[in-house]
């Protein structure tokens, strides 16, 4: 089942609703950032879960000690007084009760949208079958190595609520399918599907729904960045929508690749040598197609190329 169902692309990002009930579905680590975030704002909740013992269910208590938890895992139906429903990423869409919220016009969202309507610096996302994580850590790298405030998390290490801070010049957030399908999409400075391969297909029933649920980070992105080395991936990105490729080949136009000189290979934004590639400080021609996604992702930051170089 698909998230499309339930979110619209143009649907407007939702506000923080006030007063009401929050039903959270799913007591790991989204759950317990959820119940820290709706406990800093006074909000009520009630948390439900799949799992028997769900790995969350003391940190909740303690963030939220007056939120009831149902034992017996989601309800069927909406409980009184719910009034917005948020789903971990690993929440089954085709349960009973998110089909009667949609049926009475209750929003489901996730913890993605609450981060999205809270965040006041550029996002940059990051998604992909492989290489997501250190793409994402590559970036935050690059931007505070140049002197940025980055917060750096999603799916990767530190919830997408938990990043929330006033003094953040960028956000970064590594997301996975699960997380873009159960979302709306995400405003980002600049966004980027690395790769795909057949992943998560048990949950996604085929590689079309999958590759439709990555697709997604490209919807609302001011910046699309493309894989030049997987050309198919191009066909996601909306009509109108700014883009700039990244490859191991020589690049095309102002897009990053590599250029082979007589001194070696070389990163490269056009025909600027930026960093010879043995300068790296992680081997394998993956993790070079992994910098210039970096760097690809950080040419919107506001920071020269070369203030990003690792050095």
């Amino acid at each position: 089942m698909s998230m499309a169902a339930a979110r619209k692309d143009d649907e407007p990002l939702p506000a923080n609703r006030a007063g009401g009930v929050t039903l959270v579905l799913g007591m790991g680590g989204t759950g317990v950032s959820c119940a820290r975030f709706l406990a800093a704002r006074g909000a009520r909740a009630i948390f439900a879960d799949t799992r028997a013992m769900p790995p969350g269910a003391a940190a909740i208590r303690a963030a939220m000690p007056a939120a009831e938890i149902l034992p017996s895992g989601p309800p069927a139906v909406l409980p009184p007084g719910v009034n917005r429903i948020l789903v971990s990423p690993g929440v089954d869409l085709r349960l009973p009760v998110l089909a009667d919220a949609r049926q009475h016009g209750v929003p489901v969202l996730s913890d993605i949208d609450l981060f999205v309507a809270e965040a006041a610096a550029p996002i940059t996302a990051i998604t992909g079958s492989n290489g997501k994580s250190t793409v994402t850590s590559m970036v935050g790298a690059m931007l505070t190595g140049a002197g940025a405030r980055a917060a750096v998390g999603g799916n990767l290490g530190t919830p997408a609520l938990e990043l929330v801070d006033p003094g953040a010049s960028h956000y970064v957030l590594e997301l996975s399918s699960f997380q873009l399908e159960r979302s709306a999409p995400v405003p980002a400075a600049a966004a980027v599907v690395l790769n795909i391969t057949p992943d998560h297909l048990d949950m996604h029933g085929n590689l079309a729904a999958y590759t439709s649920a990555k697709a997604r980070i490209y919807a609302r992105c001011a910046l699309a960045v493309v894989n030049r080395d997987l050309p198919e991936l191009a066909a996601l990105v909306p009509a109108g929508t700014s883009t700039l490729g990244f490859g191991l080949k020589s690049p095309i136009g102002n897009d990053f690749g590599v250029l082979v000189r007589d001194d070696g290979a070389w990163l490269a934004r056009g025909r600027e040598p930026l960093l010879p590639v043995a300068d790296l400080p992680v081997s394998g021609r993956h993790n070079v197609s992994n910098a210039l996604a970096a760097l690809a992702l950080c040419s919107v930051s506001g920071f020269d190329v070369r203030e990003l170089l690792p050095g």
